[in-house]
């Protein structure tokens, strides 16, 4: 393919065109001096037991799509929501509950549910939509629960 000496005066005048408006963006990146770098100021707030965590010790944390922080600790489970705490705790006379206060483990799946792994007590999914759990536990022998 053959170009003419207008063709190439052409290719030049878009490069240098391309060179300035890179060149005029890199300049107006920083205008009122602010830097075009990542914010590395992070506010930081430390939670106790007079905030509302049941307990001192916090073994597990997530967040899921609704934007709420769930903490786990050896007391119970929390659940944040950027001004107040609400606390799920095991009863016995409530089967909707979670199995266990200790909680050890907390993720989110992919869909967005919550699940709660707790100490010697199985593992627990979140019905957001009634603030309850569905209890799976391991029984030993039976082939239906949790794996031991």
């Amino acid at each position: 393919m053959q170009t003419d000496a207008t063709g190439q005066r052409a290719d030049a005048w878009l490069q240098r065109c391309v060179l300035i408006a890179a060149a005029w963006i890199c300049c107006c990146a920083n205008v009122g001096g602010q830097s075009a770098a990542p914010q590395t100021e992070f506010m930081v707030k430390a939670w106790s037991m007079a905030d509302g965590l049941p307990h001192p010790s916090v073994t597990a944390l997530a967040q899921t799509r609704d934007g709420y922080l769930w903490i786990g600790t050896a007391d119970g489970l929390n659940r944040y929501d950027g001004y107040g705490f609400k606390v799920f705790r095991h009863s016995r006379s409530d089967s909707t509950t979670l199995n266990d206060n200790f909680i050890v483990s907390l993720l989110v799946d992919r869909s967005g549910t919550l699940w709660v792994g707790t100490r010697g007590g199985g593992l627990c999914r979140y019905d957001a939509d009634r603030m309850t759990f569905q209890r799976y536990i391991s029984r030993p022998g039976d082939t239906t629960s949790l794996g031991e």
